[in-house]
């Protein structure tokens, strides 16, 4: 994993539970009215503790006591999830360099910020840390309290083998766009004016230069076609037929 990288897990990791606190809570310590509510809530769900583990929260007074502890420990993993969900967002508008306009790209983001298994990494490495039923004196039913821990070092280690993936998954993409458009450019390319066929020959060329005709040059007579030149043999040889005639 490279430095870069291993910084922004890291970054994301450790601020994860405060951003939780901040959204959820809004204050470091919530004030309530005991007496309007009917019952007393857990020291630990309005002080939740701090450090290299991850917390989220849940609360229920659906059916049974059993019925309600499952839905408050349910609840809390659908925050933990949602929570995840926006530092995986953070990470991606902060961290991550593509094009927004190209779907493809845009939806290989969507998927990280999604969570690829998101829901089964949490039932498998998140447990409940405390949970606590309260009665309801106002109303006669039993709340359900329950406090959902994740260690960091396996959240760290999902969310460094997500952004790797991500990074792979959009370098494979824009690799894939790249080729698309050179074939495409190929594809309508003017080929008008340019071949790399060999020109044909006709059939005299193939043929061969025709052998010029042989000339007379005894009597002075060139070849077809070429300038008249006498020999001094021709003149004489023509002398000696008008002399004998």
């Amino acid at each position: 994993m490279d430095p870069l990288t291993l910084a922004i897990v890291k970054c994301i990791a450790t601020t994860c539970l405060k951003l939780y606190l901040g959204s959820m809570f809004g204050s470091e310590k919530l004030v309530y009215d005991k007496a309007e509510l009917g019952y007393k809530v857990p020291s630990w769900y309005m002080q939740p503790a701090r450090g290299q583990t991850f917390y989220a929260f849940g609360t229920s007074t659906e059916g049974d006591e059993f019925e309600s502890l499952a839905a408050a420990q349910q609840q809390a993993a659908t925050e933990m999830t949602r929570h995840i969900r926006l530092s995986n967002q953070k990470i991606a508008k902060e961290h991550i360099r593509y094009d927004r306009s190209n779907v493809k790209q845009q939806r290989l983001v969507d998927l990280f910020v999604r969570g690829d298994g998101l829901e089964d990494f949490i039932s498998a490495n998140a447990a409940v840390d405390k949970k606590q039923l309260v009665k309801v004196k106002t109303r006669g039913e039993m709340r359900a309290f329950v406090r959902l821990a994740l260690d960091a070092e396996p959240y760290i280690e999902y969310q460094e083998t997500s952004l790797q993936g991500l990074k792979s998954n959009l370098m494979r993409q824009k690799t894939e766009d790249i080729l698309d458009e050179m074939s495409h450019e190929i594809e309508n390319f003017d080929r008008s004016g340019y071949t790399t066929e060999e020109p044909e020959e006709s059939p005299a060329q193939a043929e061969g230069p025709a052998t010029p005709p042989k000339g007379d040059l005894e009597h002075g007579i060139p070849a077809s076609g070429g300038p008249v030149s006498r020999t001094a043999d021709g003149v004489f040889n023509e002398l000696d037929q008008e002399t004998q005639k």
